[in-house]
């Protein structure tokens, strides 16, 4: 039987994952920041259409899609890029087909860009709305992305990542969603700057860090000879079965 062990990341390498994403995080968030000084009349504009009226409508700078694409392209395909970068070459053992992590991630991402530009574009004129597609975008490209990393890594223990992940998704969305209800863009137009950044940090920090914490905890059972959420592929279930007949002839 083929011994294929899930990972057990040291702490060191989980402080490694969380600071990285940290980091390219407030990176990304600066450069975000860059953007919104540098369009704020068109953010104003939209601020302005908050508090009109029905017989006077502020009238909403269409613009403004193009700048929530624009964040968000910066924001998940430098994300992709630089921390498919650091996993290949800090853990080089278990990310070691960098380009097809690349390659995959921004394939699947483009797909899921093509339809968040047409919902920027269809909500244009609600920028609350906007700010939700844009902070559910970040967050469900990321999950993805992150996903796929590890997947290609050893697809034996897909389930153990699709599930973890999406744990991770939910808190995050759950905190997201917490801090949508409670900033009130309208009175404070100042919120618009953690409705851009906030989610960038949060998103990009918390999912590495809730998938390894979980790792180490799943390594506990495969210790204890639990690996209930390890996936066989075809050629170890034909060896098994191969060893079982063997034995079997050799019992005769």
């Amino acid at each position: 039987m083929i011994d294929n062990k899930p990972f057990n990341p040291t702490w060191g390498e989980i402080v490694v994952k969380t600071i990285g994403g940290l980091i390219i995080s407030v990176i990304t968030a600066i450069i975000v920041f860059v953007i919104y000084y540098a369009t704020w009349d068109i953010f104003k504009d939209a601020l302005a259409g908050l508090n009109s009226v029905a017989w006077w409508p502020q009238t909403v700078n269409p613009m403004i899609a193009v700048i929530m694409s624009v964040i968000w392209f910066i924001g998940s395909f430098f994300w992709t890029l630089m921390m498919g970068a650091i996993y290949n070459f800090t853990f080089s053992n278990r990310y070691y087909d960098f380009w097809k992590m690349i390659s995959l991630s921004l394939i699947v991402n483009s797909f899921i860009f093509i339809f968040a530009v047409i919902l920027y574009l269809v909500f244009y004129d609600n920028i609350e709305v906007l700010f939700f597609i844009l902070m559910f975008h970040i967050l469900f490209s990321t999950f993805v992305s992150l996903l796929m990393y590890d997947v290609i890594s050893n697809p034996n223990y897909s389930a153990e990542f699709l599930i973890w992940y999406s744990v991770g998704f939910f808190l995050v969305l759950f905190l997201l969603a917490l801090m949508f209800k409670f900033s009130n863009i309208n009175q404070n137009p100042g919120a618009i700057w953690y409705f851009l950044s906030l989610p960038i940090v949060l998103v990009y920090t918390l999912l590495p860090l809730i998938e390894s914490i979980w790792e180490k905890i799943y390594y506990k059972f495969y210790e204890m000879w639990n690996n209930f959420l390890y996936v066989p592929s075809l050629e170890e279930i034909l060896v098994d079965e191969e060893e079982v007949e063997d034995v079997n002839v050799e019992v005769d």
